[in-house]
């Protein structure tokens, strides 16, 4: 079974649709090849992943 973005949300926390609306209009997918580090040690990192 397929799920979208709004059911793996809702998987994590239930919000309302305008909420999720929201914030997936600020988010871009990215993808990166295996290995590839996200984050480095003893650096702030504005940024954060959802792992699907």
């Amino acid at each position: 079974m397929d799920m979208d973005i709004y059911d793996i949300i809702d998987n994590i926390y239930k919000l309302p649709l305008t909420s999720k609306e929201t914030l997936l209009n600020e988010v871009t997918e990215v993808t990166y090849p295996k290995g590839f580090h996200l984050s480095l040690a003893n650096r702030k990192n504005s940024k954060f992943y959802l792992l699907l």
